[in-house]
């Protein structure tokens, strides 16, 4: 009643607009333009059979999403870190910059951590995200969220090597046969090693005769591709209406 008094009277209540002092910071991407320029890392956790915690340690490449090394540990330590970076070096060679979160098994806010004194050995720059900003990371940080929605979650985990079988097979899935829609649907590991023009170059002939035949043929069969780069030159090699088997052969001179 006072309330309608009050507006009947011209004194209605007055609205004040607040204004924000802090806007909303917008997203900024980032991506670098070769393979081994930088390697983003992070560690996940997950719980095994609902009572043993497990940590997954992993590197991958900015540049093609490759995962180049990975690790499934009890305890999430600096010396692990380490040995999952020696063996992703190994395979891939060293890259010029590292990406990681504050972590410490990452960084240390006294002193210099193993993990830094490791990378000024190997002439590698260390860069760290900005505290409570995992956005920072945020492709690797995108694979995890992926394997725990296409594997973990899916598949029961009971035993700690059942859990690194697993692991291990969805790690090549990822790498090697499934899509990444972050480069154009192109495979990591076809941007890792540098046929993803070639891959493109395939499809898209491959398309284009599809596309001519309005009524495919009911025998028609897809042709069988494989792309790669050997000592800086290409390796192409399609197949049509053949069949294409690999076998391990002695280390001779093998003329194809």
């Amino acid at each position: 009643t006072v309330r309608r008094l009050l507006r009947g009277q011209g004194h209605g209540p007055r609205i004040q607009r607040v204004r924000r002092k802090n806007r909303p910071v917008k997203p900024r991407f980032f991506e670098r333009a070769n393979p081994n320029e930088l390697w983003q890392t992070d560690i996940m956790t997950f719980m095994l059979k609902g009572q043993f915690r497990i940590y997954m340690i992993g590197f991958m490449d900015d540049h093609s999403r490759l995962i180049v090394g990975w690790g499934l540990y009890r305890f999430q330590t600096a010396a692990n870190v380490q040995e999952v970076f020696r063996s992703a070096i190994e395979k891939h060679g060293l890259p010029k910059e590292v990406l990681s979160d504050n972590g410490r098994q990452y960084y240390s806010w006294r002193g210099r951590s193993q993990f830094t004194e490791m990378l000024t050995k190997l002439g590698i720059r260390h860069i760290r995200s900005r505290p409570y900003h995992p956005q920072t990371c945020g492709k690797i940080e995108s694979f995890w969220r992926n394997l725990y929605q296409e594997c973990l979650s899916t598949v029961p985990l009971a035993t700690f090597e059942e859990a690194q079988g697993k692991i291990g097979e969805y790690v090549e899935f990822y790498n090697f046969k499934r899509p990444h829609q972050g480069i154009n649907n192109l495979m990591p590991s076809d941007r890792f090693y540098r046929v993803d023009g070639q891959v493109k170059q395939i499809i898209e002939a491959n398309t284009a005769a599809v596309e001519e035949q309005k009524v495919p043929a009911p025998e028609y069969r897809p042709p069988t591709y494989l792309v790669g780069n050997i000592g800086g030159r290409e390796l192409r090699l399609v197949a049509k209406e053949a069949e294409v088997s690999l076998s391990s052969l002695a280390p001779e001179k093998v003329e194809v």
